[in-house]
Formats: structure tokens, C-alpha cells, sequence
């Protein structure tokens, strides 16, 4: 968006008269409905306009492309801070777009407020393509996918690409580039989708790629800045550390992987000695879904593929919570795989 306004008058007197048209129907609604409390997402334009709605409180929410645009044009900056000495509140989406915000204008208040996510829709599935990638977004050349194009031709496999978010702006030109690079029967283009199925292509795919260059630097410098590679790698080792003392109670596990970040895996094997699947591949045991689905219903998420089980908690977890996400496993472990080690005593593992 701010490249079509800056770059033609086009784009300049469309943007001003969605904003006069704007400002109309928010004082309308304001009068009609009258309003309590406005929540704008991005400061430009929704945060603009609301604060220019007279005795309206009203809350911003900045998630990052709108504070590059805040430098991006002459008086971008002076608008921002009018907003922002408007605004009963201002939030971000992570403590890196917080410090942006307060660069723009130092002094100000900005509280970190993830968005959130809807657990009961968004978890993990219990399969998945391993051949297919998903790219999710505006296809505008700053989302980055003729980046990712261009990257499937270097590619020693050969994987299968969805693509949600087709027909938002003009994409021929995209999808000509798929043809040219010999790609267009390996994509699967769609529209916006809902949520519900939203979530169904991310437990689908493979692997969610984001092909944004600027975008992706506000999650790296976060986990920079908070610490969250170090936090993984120690919280990791414990995790790992906690699940090799599940393996010494529980038969069915024949195998632990991980220990080097907050990411492991189980496999659980009819026998530990012959390593026999409890279920031939990719196929996954009832036991194991009966789990899974225990766990959902107590309020964790365990992914699983085949015979494992995927252990992928956020970089974000308390130390408390992930204690309790392996106590669970523990005790669905033994309920629905009742063989059991007697529990070894402190001189045993010595």
C-alpha cells in the first residue's frame, strides 16, 4: 500500500479520499451506535481516523509494516505522534515493534500484547504432507513470494506449494512467473480462506514459509533481544532431560530425540529390544490418538507422526507449564500404554 500512494498521485488521491470517506463513516457510527471504546489496528490509516472522533476513546494496536510507514513519508512521524498523544493506549504485537513505537516518539507508553491464538482451532494435526510447503499472505512483491518461486527451482526435492491469499491484489503476473519457472503444476492457489480453514492448511503443510525480508527481522531481533534462543536451548536440555526419566517408566518408549532446543521427539515401539513399530507406517496406534486427544481436552497440544510423538512447546513457555505438559504425558503414558519400569531409585541411576 505505501508504495502504490507514494509512487503516483493515483494513489495519493485514492488514499486521501478513503480517508475523508473514512472519517464520515466513523462519525456516523459514532453517533448511531454510541461507541465506548475504538480498538484500531495499525495506527495508519484506523488509528488516524479515530483520532479524530471527538470524546471517543481509543486504543492502538501497531504490528510493524505500519511503523516503517510512519518513516517512510514526509509528516510520517508528526501524524504518528498525534495518534499516539491521542490514544487511551498504545500496543504492540512484540518488544521490538514497542521499542520502534518509542523511537518514533520517546517518552511514550507501549505495552506488548501478543495476539493471540485460538488453541482449540490452531494445533497441530496427527498428519501431514511431507511434500507441501504453504506461503499464507498479501501477494505483494513485499511478502516476498517470487523469492520463494525462485528458491523451489534450487531445490533438490521436489515439493508441492499452497498458496492462500490469491485474487487480494493482482497476481498474473505471479502466476506467469509459475509458469515460466516451470512451477505452475506444483502450486495450488486459493483465496482467503476462514479461519477453520485456515487452520486445516497449517496442519497440513509441511513446513510455513515466510519469504519477507523485513517482516522476518522483528521475530529475529526479538529472539535476540529477549533471549529466547538461550532460553530454548536451556529449557530444551531440561525437557530432554525429563523425557530420557519418562523412557526409564514407560516400555513403549523406544526411542528420545532432541536435547539441543525446545523441540524432541518419542517413538514408541511395540518392543524396545526389536524396535517393532506399534503401528506400521505412517499409520498412528488408537493408544496414541486416545493420548493426543486426552491431552487436547486437558489443555495441551501433542503432535504426532506415525509412532512418534512431537514435542514443540513455544519459546515462550513458563519452566512451571512445561513441568506440567511432561507430568501429563506422564500419566497418559501409563494409562493408555499401562506396561511399566519400576520407577529407578536415586542410587540405581547412579
Amino acid at each position: 500500500m505505501g508504495a502504490q500512494v507514494k509512487d503516483s498521485l493515483r494513489g495519493k488521491l485514492a488514499m486521501s479520499s478513503y480517508l475523508l470517506a473514512a472519517l464520515r463513516a466513523a462519525h456516523a457510527l459514532a453517533r448511531r451506535e454510541r461507541v465506548a471504546l475504538v480498538h484500531a489496528h495499525w495506527w495508519f490509516p484506523s488509528g488516524l481516523v479515530a483520532s479524530f472522533l471527538p470524546r471517543t476513546p481509543f486504543v492502538v494496536t501497531s504490528h510493524g509494516s505500519d511503523l516503517r510507514l510512519a518513516r517512510s513519508f514526509p509528516g510520517g512521524t508528526s501524524l504518528f505522534a498525534r495518534v499516539a498523544s491521542r490514544a487511551a493506549a498504545m500496543t504492540t504485537v512484540s518488544s521490538w515493534l514497542a521499542r520502534e513505537a518509542e523511537q518514533l516518539r520517546p517518552g511514550l507508553d507501549v505495552r506488548v500484547m501478543p495476539m493471540p491464538v485460538l488453541g482449540d482451532l490452531f494445533h497441530p494435526g496427527t498428519e501431514r504432507d511431507d511434500d507441501r510447503l504453504l506461503f499464507i499472505g498479501k501477494l505483494s512483491e513485499q511478502k516476498g513470494l517470487a523469492r520463494l518461486l525462485a528458491a523451489m527451482t534450487m531445490m533438490r526435492t521436489k515439493p508441492r506449494l499452497t498458496v492462500v491469499g490469491a485474487g487480494r491484489l493482482d497476481d498474473s503476473a505471479l502466476r506467469e512467473s509459475a509458469r515460466t519457472l516451470g512451477l505452475d503444476d506444483r502450486i495450488e492457489w486459493l483465496p482467503i480462506l476462514s479461519q477453520a480453514d485456515l487452520a486445516a492448511q497449517y496442519r497440513r503443510a509441511a513446513v510455513h514459509v515466510i519469504p519477507a525480508l523485513d517482516e522476518g527481522l522483528a521475530a529475529v531481533r526479538a529472539y535476540e533481544n529477549e533471549k529466547l534462543i538461550e532460553r530454548s536451548r536451556s529449557l530444551g536440555a531440561q525437557m530432554f532431560t525429563e523425557l530420557k526419566a519418562l523412557q526409564e517408566r514407560h516400555p513403549a518408549i523406544g526411542d528420545v530425540r532432541g536435547g539441543h532446543g525446545l523441540f524432541a521427539v518419542l517413538e514408541l515401539v511395540a518392543d524396545r529390544k526389536s524396535r517393532k513399530p506399534l503401528a506400521p507406517w505412517p499409520q498412528t496406534p488408537p493408544a496414541l490418538k486416545a493420548l493426543v486427544d486426552e491431552a487436547m481436552s486437558a489443555g495441551v497440544s501433542f503432535a504426532t507422526r506415525g509412532n512418534l510423538i512431537l514435542l514443540a512447546p513455544p519459546l515462550v513457555i513458563e519452566e512451571a507449564e512445561l513441568a506440567d505438559a511432561t507430568a501429563l504425558l506422564d500419566r497418559l503414558l501409563a494409562r493408555h500404554f499401562p506396561a511399566s519400569f519400576p520407577v529407578p531409585t536415586a542410587e540405581a541411576r547412579t
